[in-house]
């Protein structure tokens, strides 16, 4: 204990070396939490399966490809009437060139949507959703009833 330190170098002095290294674990730490940040606001929706809703998830799955399906037979449906449809093509070609794209474009969405309502409609009917009344003007019948009852709004 005899020994005397030299009153010019420091004991514990940080060399550049140990700077950087500082540096770098400082900036290891700050791209971790923010990437646990990222994570974080990723899974904000998620939730763990539940089990006691497995009948509700297997329903949503089953309307999910129904929606799907119904989907790609429209585009198929569309794509293959859309080759043969001369008559619209003569029409096409009489609108004048700068505008054709505009009207493609309208019509193609038009049929896409008439093709898509037409496979809903055809489901719902499939369903039997769509009801048909049993006697011819019955729907006739119920809205003149509807409309002669007597209203009680006016009285008091």
């Amino acid at each position: 204990m005899a020994r005397g330190l030299e009153k010019d170098t420091p004991v514990l002095a940080e060399t550049e070396v140990e700077e950087k290294l500082q540096a770098k674990k400082l900036e290891f730490k700050e791209k971790r939490l923010q990437s646990l940040e990222n994570k974080a606001e990723k899974d904000k929706g998620h939730e763990k399966p539940d089990i006691t809703k497995k009948n509700f998830e297997l329903q949503l799955r089953k309307h999910a490809t129904q929606g799907v399906v119904r989907l790609f037979n429209a585009v198929r449906d569309y794509q293959s009437h859309s080759v043969t449809d001369a008559a619209a093509k003569a029409t096409i070609s009489s609108v004048p060139i700068k505008k054709r794209a505009k009207v493609l474009a309208d019509t193609k969405t038009e049929k896409f949507k008439q093709s898509l309502e037409k496979a809903t409609k055809g489901k719902e009917a499939k369903k039997g959703k769509a009801k048909v009344s049993e006697k011819p003007g019955a729907a006739r019948k119920a809205r003149e009833a509807a409309a002669a009852a007597p209203s009680d709004a006016g009285a008091v």
